[in-house]
């Protein structure tokens, strides 16, 4: 699997894992914004 395909894969995934946790704890903003945030350092 190549490098864009990989990040797509992820960010698809993680999007989704935010989401549910968001619906599900019910503050969808900052936590959100917190897995992408962690994402991008992490593969920074």
């Amino acid at each position: 699997m190549d490098l864009i395909t990989g990040l797509a894969v992820v960010i698809g995934i993680m999007g989704g894992i935010a989401t549910l946790a968001a619906i599900t704890i019910g503050n969808p903003y900052l936590l959100i914004w917190a897995v992408f945030v962690g994402w991008g350092s992490f593969y920074h």
